[in-house]
């Protein structure tokens, strides 16, 4: 019994220790604005599935798509953007619009990460479909300005992947491709770009929407974790994960961890440290698996009065969207260890960019609910 009550203490006290660690400061969030106080806006009522990083003291978020007539249940089209935003930081905190460019074409939903040679963005999708192509953004000296440069394209076109950057290799994991969601991880090597993409791996899941970021193993070995997602079946419905997997860059395995408490995809994630990983916000589905249960159900009906029927209540669904979650998770490597931290003070949109630098992230876009975007940069630092 004694045993038993020295373990239970032992294990509180480990917990509470890990509370105690935590970065407090990703709870609390604050609106970037510029100069004269106004708010740094994307678009005009915000975009989803930008892409962006930092660039020296430059922020910059590009691409992205909305709905700018009709919002998607009453039939709207999604609309893709080429736009590039270009903030600089000022020691006060605030920013001052540094450059206005435009991307080799519009796109949304690419997988973006920062390199040592600038942003490089990946796949994503326009007016056109699916795309493979991948472009780099770096600073040119000679101009003062931004210029794009091709890279190698993907193997094949692929959105919503996850995409992370560790010793100028560049992996992306996942995806949704033409037919299927993929279960791939690629590299390129950035200072070997001619070697293209090459396949690092096939993961235990085709998976999308996750967050994936690179952490050690207790082995001391660098590994990529991807945490939650989703993939799209052929039905209609999509097959929704709490799971967490590591792969041990130097073992060539994965590891299935301790699970999410919930199902989450579309939120953004950061690695606070080599073994601590902040999850920021997410779906956890539950509408959104409702809307494609009705969808998969109106599609196999006839009857164009149950049709209507059906589709309306699809419609009071999505309108009647509580919104994305408030909540930050925090996810311990090392001892394997997933808990809340609390609620933050901001609602965070989905299919979002995370840019970090330092201790410092900014969240730009992304979607507050379904069709409505943010136009939105929140900060915070831990």
């Amino acid at each position: 019994m004694n045993r038993i009550l020295l373990f239970m203490c032992a294990l509180v006290a480990s917990l509470s220790g890990l509370s105690q660690k935590l970065p407090a400061g990703l709870l609390q969030w604050r609106e970037l604005t510029t100069t004269t106080g106004k708010p740094l806006e994307l678009g005009k009522k915000g975009l989803a599935g930008m892409v962006g990083g930092s660039l020296g003291e430059l922020i910059i978020a590009g691409g992205g798509s909305d709905f700018p007539n009709t919002m998607p249940w009453d039939g709207g089209k999604k609309a893709y953007y080429d736009q590039v935003y270009v903030w600089e930081a000022g020691k006060d905190g605030k920013f001052m619009q540094k450059l206005m460019l435009r991307l080799p074409q519009p796109i949304a939903y690419a997988a973006s990460c920062v390199t040592s040679k600038g942003i490089i963005y990946a796949g994503g999708e326009n007016s056109q479909g699916l795309t493979n192509e991948v472009v780099l953004m770096k600073a040119d000296q000679s101009s003062q300005g931004i210029v794009f440069e091709k890279m190698p394209s993907l193997p094949e076109p692929l959105a919503n992947a996850g995409m992370i950057c560790f010793n100028d290799r560049v992996y992306l994991a996942g995806g949704e491709g033409l037919s299927a969601v993929s279960d791939k991880l690629f590299m390129l090597d950035m200072h070997h770009p001619e070697q293209g993409w090459l396949l690092v791996a096939k993961s235990p899941y085709p998976v999308s929407h996750m967050v994936m970021a690179l952490q050690k193993t207790k082995m001391g070995h660098d590994a990529i974790l991807l945490l939650g997602g989703r993939k799209k079946n052929s039905n209609g419905v999509s097959d929704l994960f709490n799971t967490v997997i590591s792969y041990d860059l130097v073992a060539g395995e994965w590891t299935k961890m301790t699970p999410l408490p919930f199902a989450l995809s579309a939120g953004t994630g950061v690695a606070i440290n080599d073994h601590t990983i902040a999850v920021l916000g997410g779906d956890q589905g539950k509408v959104f698996h409702e809307v494609e249960k009705l969808m998969q159900v109106i599609s196999t009906i006839s009857d164009p009065a149950e049709k209507e029927k059906l589709s309306a209540q699809k419609k009071q669904l999505q309108l009647k969207h509580p919104g994305f979650s408030n909540e930050v998770l925090m996810y311990n490597t090392r001892n394997n260890v997933c808990e809340k931290i609390g609620n933050a003070n901001i609602t965070f949109p989905v299919t979002a960019i995370l840019i970090k630098k330092g201790n410092k992230i900014c969240i730009a876009g992304g979607e507050t609910k379904p069709g409505i975007r943010s136009p939105k940069l929140y900060a915070a630092q831990f």
